[in-house]
């Protein structure tokens, strides 16, 4: 019996894994898997990976990852997963690892940067004054899907802020624009009209958060949508009640219009 290892990849590359992940996988593990269908960092290389590792990798798709087949291997062999971000940010994952304590099969899950964690202090926003993170779907067969509207209307009327994790276009391997973003909440709010997405609310616009083109924009919707973010993993952040450093810290970090420091 193995023993299977979910590994952080971190937010940008192969270079953002931990010491202790790097060890496991050069040291430890007989086979290497990693999934990138719930993010796409922008500047991972597998073939580099392969090279730091010593060892193949394999990329599976989202169908192998949530069937037996890791289980299967882990319990012939040591077998490491590694997962974009931190391992246990996505529900597919938990879900592994309650299979293999049923299963009996040992597991260990060595943690890293998400993008949870990091957007946050890259705004300047204090992190305990985000609510519900919620992932904005692109519209499927016409259907806008209206959860995440709901989602940050909930986090608002408690003055929170509200993190959009923005849905993958696995053919251009990044994500949903922050353009997009805004396009399709505010095609939300032209139904709804419930005030949710106003012409003044506050969004931060992320791209690539971590990598050395990090781009971290504040400003109102229209701002937003005319800024050229370069091409990679995009967020947005609607901005609830401002504490007084965050509005400076949106200002002078995030680029946001002066005026909001007269409204805190």
């Amino acid at each position: 019996m193995g023993i299977l290892y979910l590994i952080g990849l971190g937010l940008c590359n192969e270079k953002d894994l931990t010491l202790r992940g790097l060890e496991i996988l050069r040291n430890k593990v007989k086979e290497v898997y990693i999934e990138l269908y719930t993010a796409v960092p922008r500047k991972l290389n597998v073939d580099s990976l392969k090279e730091l590792i010593g060892k193949d990798v394999k990329v599976l798709r989202r169908d192998a990852v949530e069937s037996n087949y890791l289980l299967d291997r882990a319990k012939k062999t040591d077998v490491a997963l590694i997962v974009p971000g931190d391992p246990l940010i996505a529900t597919t994952h938990i879900s592994l690892i309650l299979e293999a304590r049923k299963r009996g099969i040992a597991y260990r899950v060595v943690h890293n940067a998400s993008v949870l964690t990091a957007v946050p202090g890259a705004c300047g926003l204090h992190a305990y004054k985000f609510g519900r993170t919620t992932t904005l779907p692109y519209p499927y067969k016409g259907h806008i899907f209206e959860s995440p509207y709901d989602v940050i209307k909930e986090n608002l009327s408690r003055g929170l802020h509200t993190l959009i994790l923005l849905d993958l276009d696995p053919q251009k391997g990044s994500s949903m624009s922050v353009r997009e973003g805004i396009e399709i909440l505010m095609k939300i709010e032209e139904r709804r009209k419930e005030g949710v997405i106003r012409d003044d609310s506050i969004l931060v616009g992320l791209s690539n958060i971590g990598s050395d083109d990090e781009i971290v924009k504040a400003g109102y919707p229209k701002d937003l949508m005319r800024y050229k973010f370069p091409m990679g993993m995009h967020s947005i952040v609607v901005v609830g009640n401002l504490h007084f450093t965050e509005a400076e810290a949106l200002v002078y970090l995030a680029d946001a219009p002066k005026e909001i420091l007269k409204n805190v």
